[in-house]
């Protein structure tokens, strides 16, 4: 990557002076050439951003225009699905985004985590979530936010079985037999 030519290092990177226009070539970069958004637009609004209507509407424009420029960016649907996910509680949109990120790239780790997160809160589709788990696992045994969302399911799951079974027992010792 070429240095920013800007003297106060603002080049849409913050402090870091590197130029986002400068993706490396080739076809498949996402924000090569002249275009006004950057890879880092949103960025904010995602990481923990006011979560206002106004911004989510912007970032949510800015990741749709970056699927103009290149259909085929996992990380622009993937920031789709988060915005639509955490922002506008469209968990049906983001199932879709992440399922789209993932026929893109089978081995987008964060993807599938996320893609096990919305399975599982939104629709209670905890053996599918379980293998959306084990999934981003798989490709990213380092995802610790993977093994996390496991870890806590498979603790509910163990959970919910001992109340069950808690429950079965005081029915069979308090019903006279």
């Amino acid at each position: 990557m070429r240095q920013c030519d800007r003297v106060d290092g603002g080049c849409g990177r913050g402090a870091t002076g590197l130029d986002p226009t400068d993706a490396g070539g080739g076809d498949d970069t996402i924000f090569g050439g002249n275009s006004d958004v950057s890879p880092t637009d949103g960025d904010d609004i995602i990481d923990g951003g006011t979560g206002s209507g106004e911004d989510g509407d912007e970032s949510n424009d800015l990741y749709k225009k970056a699927l103009k420029l290149n259909p085929k960016n996992p990380e622009a649907h993937y920031g789709l699905a988060v915005i639509r996910e955490k922002l506008f509680k469209d968990a049906p949109g983001a199932e879709s985004e992440l399922r789209a990120a993932l026929a893109i790239n089978p081995r987008y780790s964060q993807a599938h985590d996320k893609l096990g997160e919305v399975l599982e809160k939104s629709f209670g589709k905890n053996g599918d979530a379980k293998q959306s788990y084990q999934l981003a696992i798989d490709t990213d045994p380092k995802n610790a936010l993977a093994r996390y969302h496991l870890g806590m399911l498979l603790w509910q799951k163990f959970h919910d079985t001992k109340q069950i079974g808690r429950a079965s027992c005081r029915e069979r010792v308090s019903s006279p037999v």
